[in-house]
């Protein structure tokens, strides 16, 4: 036997036998991952079930959570989730047991997404409950957040009055309108809609959005396949890292401003915070810290506030009985003359009930970001 007859024998058994250790080692590893999970639907190599979610996972979901249950496991990719489908049992694991569902899921998609493999950056769990006591402080609710929020307000009023009120673009003008309401929490002051810095967050939020998508299975594939092919994938999606840098930036300049004596504001009580306990700081309070939590804040907040407020135009616009009776009880308790404040939605049972029932309605975050428990 030829050297040419035993590299053909060779290279033939091995494009036979290798397809079928393949499959063998995912049968295996799919049997021994669902031992002790709910039940689910079976999954492909690499991309997992999400080639069958089309443009409506939601429904793909719904149609599964009918035939497994209201507690079912599925692949996301590699990755093996816990879905709940029912309200009462999303409500038990979030609410009654929330300390034990807070932490975030450590996907290695969202992973090489949004966070470089050659740089170490801690989970946004370092600093939450210190960032929460700051919002969460009534004062500063009163003197930073609210006013930040009415001078914002003013001036996006006064953008949709230039234009008549017709606005083709609402959505974008909504969008930076939030991010820069959150920023001026952050710096104490607002930046103007084509500042070079909001314009930056603005894209890497808009960016992040269309690239973090548990349920995309182009996405899982790629990003499955290019752990394998390339290095480079994680650092050509970078956009957490680069809106640190852009927080770093305005954390820069407001510890600038501090020592020249400027209000509190976000940047400002978590630095004298800093410089208060000196060396004995713990980790989670450290810089590195503050701009992770203003990343993740900033987020938050373009994905909550942003699709509320949109989602509410629409409902409105579409139930104009339901307008009427908001505006109604507006103009009773704040009339046309001022700017809402905080304490006013206490007077305003139809208004706050309004708001919750668009929140209850809309799904925001159901299929954007996912919990895991502490154990």
């Amino acid at each position: 036997m030829t050297l040419a007859c035993i590299f053909a024998d060779i290279v033939f058994t091995a494009i036979i036998g290798l397809p079928f250790l393949l499959v063998t080692a995912f049968l295996l590893n799919h049997l021994r991952s669902f031992k002790d999970l709910p039940p689910g639907p079976w999954a492909l190599p690499f991309v997992g079930y999400t080639i069958f979610f089309s443009k409506k996972p939601q429904v793909a979901l719904t149609n599964l959570s009918k035939k497994h249950g209201h507690i079912f496991s599925v692949n996301i990719g590699t990755e093996t989730v816990i879905v709940l489908s029912s309200y009462k049992i999303i409500k038990e694991a979030l609410i009654n047991q929330a300390n034990s569902f807070s932490h975030r899921v450590d996907f290695k998609n969202i992973k090489s997404t949004i966070v470089s493999k050659d740089k170490l950056i801690a989970t946004l769990d370092d600093g939450k409950d210190f960032a929460f006591s700051i919002l969460g402080d009534a004062n500063f609710q009163k003197t930073v957040i609210e006013s930040q929020i009415t001078d914002e307000v003013k001036c996006l009023i006064t953008t949709m009055k230039f234009h008549g009120g017709c606005l083709q673009e609402m959505d974008q003008l909504i969008q930076q309108s939030t991010t820069n309401a959150m920023c001026g929490v952050f710096t104490g002051h607002r930046f103007d809609y084509k500042d070079d810095v909001l314009q930056d967050i603005l894209k890497l939020l808009v960016e992040m959005s269309k690239t973090v998508n548990l349920l995309s299975w182009k996405k899982a594939l790629s990003i499955n396949i290019g752990k394998f092919v390339t290095s480079t994938h994680a650092e050509k999606i970078d956009y957490m890292s680069e809106l640190t840098k852009v927080m770093s930036k305005i954390v820069a300049k407001n510890e600038r401003e501090l020592k020249s004596g400027r209000e509190n504001t976000f940047i400002n009580v978590w630095l004298a915070e800093i410089e208060k306990q000196g060396m004995k700081i713990k980790n989670h309070l450290h810089r590195h810290s503050l701009k992770r939590q203003l990343a993740g804040l900033v987020i938050t907040n373009y994905v909550f506030q942003t699709n509320t407020l949109l989602w509410g135009l629409m409902f409105l616009t579409k139930h104009p009985e339901i307008q009427l009776k908001v505006q109604n009880e507006i103009d009773i308790i704040i009339g046309k003359e001022r700017i809402p404040t905080i304490t006013d939605i206490e007077q305003m049972p139809y208004v706050r009930a309004t708001i919750l029932e668009i929140i209850r309605m809309r799904p925001i975050l159901s299929l954007h970001f996912s919990y895991r428990t502490l154990v």
